[in-house]
């Protein structure tokens, strides 16, 4: 992403707003060079994790469908996820007769999390953050409406769902999810450096 910088200096504008428009250009600032300073180990270190728990929820599923008894790790993810979701069959996919670990809506967002965390720690494409904000608000009207609609009567659609629940995530992610590991990092230095320092 390109760094930009407010100047705050030579300015006309009141002294408590020259103070936070210096915060805010010096926090920038420090994202940026957090950003800088990522080690490629650790975005696939971030990328791995991200597939390999979407493998672990939904990819025993054909494996069942083919006849393979994976009952019991079927139990154990659903057990896991069931915090995070009501699991409601009527509105959950099936395959072959088994039922998601997650609903639709969250089986799309799991995904999309999964997606999105893979394309910011893979490409960093530069308008991450424009392109992440703007798919997040599109799909969240969306799945609003979706919302809405069923609510005052409307055929539920596990596909529909699904879909919003997928691009909602898929954006919020590709957004936040690399500059969330860049401040991680950073921080983790600046405590091994404290610890040294002692």
């Amino acid at each position: 992403m390109v760094a930009f910088y407010i100047p705050c200096t030579n300015s006309n504008a009141s002294a408590p707003f020259r103070f936070i428009v210096k915060v805010f250009a010096c926090l920038i600032h420090a994202l940026e060079q957090a950003r800088n300073a990522v080690p490629s180990w650790s975005r696939r270190l971030v990328l791995v994790i991200a597939v390999g728990l979407a493998l672990a929820t939904f990819g025993h599923l054909p494996l069942m469908a083919l006849g393979v008894d994976l009952e019991a790790w079927h139990g154990f993810v659903t057990g896991m996820c069931g915090p995070f979701c009501h699991q409601d069959p009527g509105r959950s996919f099936q395959w072959a007769g088994v039922v998601f670990p997650l609903c639709a809506r969250c089986t799309g967002m799991w995904l999309g999390i999964t997606l999105g965390v893979a394309f910011a720690m893979e490409y960093r494409p530069k308008h991450r953050w424009s392109y992440g904000i703007g798919m997040t608000a599109v799909f969240l009207a969306a799945s609003a409406y979706d919302y809405f609609r069923e609510e005052s009567g409307g055929t539920p659609n596990a596909w529909a769902r699904a879909i919003f629940g997928f691009f909602l995530f898929l954006g919020f992610t590709l957004a936040i999810s690399f500059d969330i590991l860049a401040i991680l990092v950073a921080s983790l230095r600046k405590l091994g450096r404290l610890h040294r320092g002692h």
